[in-house]
């Protein structure tokens, strides 16, 4: 079975950096999340019904046209993972997978605040349109204290505050190949 892999977790944990190394060991294609966040910043500013609607316009979009024209077995996608309420939406998306005879599989990231309070400084992350300093991340591990809670569901969870990116990628295939065997 095709499989949507859902990365999830806080910003600067490293989904973007862990989901194009997975991208490479499956040869599949990732779609990051946070770019159609940056569009709708772009196009309506961040907040309000405006940008909600165009962001989640553009993400249901792409995705019902990469599924008519899927030549993969797997698509990669990261999201932050706020609150319960982001829930209704990965749940809506599910299901468009499922419409298409795909499963989705859910990778939650964490790591310490130290881990992520140092990589939101780092150069790479500069050209991000919300978060880029310690403090902005601080105030959103206080604004989202539920960043972590998976509503019930069934994740691999993984702290790359200890496990290098290569570690990562080894576990989340072993994770794969094990459901695979299930």
């Amino acid at each position: 079975m095709k499989k949507h892999i859902v990365i999830l977790g806080p910003p600067a944990v490293g989904k973007r950096t862990i989901a194009s190394a997975l991208g490479l060991s499956l040869l599949s294609p990732v779609f990051d999340n946070a770019k159609v966040v940056d569009l709708a910043i772009l196009a309506y500013g961040y907040g309000g019904d405006e940008f909600r609607e165009y962001r989640d316009s553009l993400r249901i979009d792409f995705y019902n046209r990469f599924l008519r024209s899927a030549r993969n077995n797997n698509l990669i996608s990261t999201n932050v993972l706020r609150h319960k309420d982001n829930w209704l939406y990965f749940e809506s998306v599910e299901q468009i997978f499922l419409d298409f005879g795909w499963s989705t599989v859910y990778v939650l990231l964490t790591a310490n605040e130290e881990s992520l309070l140092s990589r939101v400084q780092s150069p790479s992350r500069q050209n991000k349109l919300s978060i880029r300093t310690a403090a902005d991340m601080i105030n959103w591990l206080t604004c989202n204290p539920n960043h972590s809670d998976l509503n019930g569901r069934q994740a691999l969870c993984l702290d790359t505050s200890f496990l290098s990116i290569a570690d990562c990628v080894v576990e989340i295939l072993a994770h794969l190949k094990k459901m695979t065997h299930d």
